[in-house]
């Protein structure tokens, strides 16, 4: 879409220049030219969530290993920034012309990133027969909706909090042993808010959390696996990322996030990405 924007005028008058462009306008257009350019073939599949679309395509992966469906799988996302996108969001109010601020009491919206990023998922025993030690481990996952408003989420998290707490259920991991959140966290007023109330529902206290799109912007569908990527770097390298440009917490709330960089011992992430209708999904990533 980025691409065609340019020729879309033209396209619309009756011209034909770029219109080569417009065959790769489906949404799996990005998985079929990965899968042609790798060489698979075997299964190719895309999840269109909005912003929570690669953290469901990690999911899928998942379970594709767990039912014994797939030994290997590549899973992730990516998105380009176009006109299209930038507009609708301006249209919601949701962008801050400043560096976005996520979970600060003076934020103003979120800024655009860009990005991709894929994850190899493979059984435990695939990886041993190769003789490779996993970077980490999926211990689990869940994916709930909100059901409350297309773009919005409802004041008392219920979304957020059922997939957080259902992910954990899934990994078999108590709250308690939560080292890190890295958390949604776009900058807006609704998703800071919301997210934050459904964190302190489910820890009480809350462990370090941290967005690290205050650092990316919003790569919107990438966000999740390129999130993951980040946790699975703060399980290796022992480290909490900060959370810039927090100035003071929301109101009303107890917790902020961590605002410079931490170095200690992280053995459990859980990685949260919401998308718009309600789409929530939460992740819990181990050390191996």
């Amino acid at each position: 879409m980025d691409r065609s924007e340019t020729f879309a005028t033209g396209w619309i008058s009756g011209g034909d220049q770029g219109i080569d462009r417009a065959v790769h306008h489906p949404v799996g257009d990005h998985a079929l030219l990965l899968a042609k350019h790798l060489g698979v073939r075997g299964m190719v599949s895309t999840i269109c969530t909005a912003c929570s679309s690669s953290a469901n395509a990690l999911l899928l992966g998942a379970w594709l290993l767990r039912t014994g469906r797939a030994e290997v799988v590549l899973a992730g996302g990516t998105d380009a920034l176009c006109r299209f996108t930038t507009h609708g969001f301006r249209s919601l109010s949701a962008m801050d012309a400043q560096p976005c601020r996520p979970f600060s009491n003076d934020r103003n919206g979120m800024n655009l990133g860009e990005g991709a990023a894929y994850l190899v998922l493979e059984t435990v025993e695939h990886a041993a027969q190769r003789g490779v030690e996993p970077l980490a481990l999926f211990a689990g996952g869940a994916n709930t909706n909100d059901a409350h408003h297309q773009t919005a989420t409802s004041p008392d998290g219920e979304g957020p909090y059922q997939a957080m707490i259902q992910a954990l259920a899934a990994a078999g991991i108590a709250k308690e042993a939560v080292d890190l959140v890295n958390a949604h966290g776009t900058g807006t007023e609704n998703n800071d808010l919301t997210e934050q109330i459904a964190m302190e529902r489910l820890f009480g206290t809350l462990p370090p959390f941290v967005s690290t799109k205050s650092a990316t912007g919003h790569t919107l569908a990438a966000a999740g696996a390129l999130e993951a990527v980040f946790s699975v770097l703060s399980i290796r390298n022992g480290f909490v990322p900060a959370n810039l440009r927090f100035t003071a917490p929301i109101e009303g709330l107890r917790g902020a996030p961590v605002i410079a960089p931490l170095q200690r011992p992280i053995r459990t992430v859980l990685s949260t990405s919401f998308g718009f209708g309600g789409n929530d999904t939460a992740i819990v990533l181990t050390a191996s």
